[in-house]
């Protein structure tokens, strides 16, 4: 699950090649609610929609599939969003991130989509970040078969991006 027009979050890990992981943020004072859907056109044809749900691979699973937002992410702001994942949380690789517009939105094998290269920054539910092709550990892997809530954050100003997991901070 991606968003698009991400800016470059690698700043600050001493490696230009994963992301930067932000500390818990203050709370977001003066912020706004604004909802968002996800785009009918980036999408993989693995992935169907249903108002704000995504479901993906619904009859057979044989690669990897992603879907982007409908507004990209721009300017100097924080952005905080959720995603409920409400059944089956197993796979290779199930994904929450941000990406590019360049970002493949899917794969033809099962593969970690969200970081593949450069063009994109992701967490997988393996507890592992990824950007550039590469990983690294960043929390426990989830449990699977339990629903769960993925908060992302992005502080577009510091370059940094986060993510929390049933409301707490990893």
């Amino acid at each position: 699950m991606t968003l698009g027009g991400a800016s470059n979050v690698s700043e600050g890990t001493g490696r230009d090649d994963l992301p930067a992981l932000a500390p818990p943020p203050p709370p977001l004072l003066n912020g706004c609610q604004a909802y968002w859907k996800w785009s009918t056109q980036d999408k993989s044809q693995e992935v169907r929609l249903y108002a704000r749900s995504a479901l993906f691979h619904p009859n057979w699973s044989h690669g990897t599939a992603a879907v982007r937002g409908s507004s990209p992410l721009q300017g100097s702001n924080h952005y905080y969003w959720e995603v409920e994942v409400s059944q089956r949380l197993f796979g290779t690789a199930v994904m929450f991130g941000v990406c590019t517009s360049k970002a493949r939105l899917h794969a033809d094998a099962f593969v970690n989509l969200v970081g593949e290269d450069e063009h994109g920054w992701g967490m997988s539910h393996k507890g592992t970040v990824w950007h550039g092709g590469k990983s690294r550990p960043y929390t426990q892997p989830f449990r699977e078969n339990r629903p769960t809530t993925v908060g992302v954050l992005l502080d577009v100003d510091n370059n940094r991006l986060g993510f929390y997991k049933d409301g707490i901070w990893l």
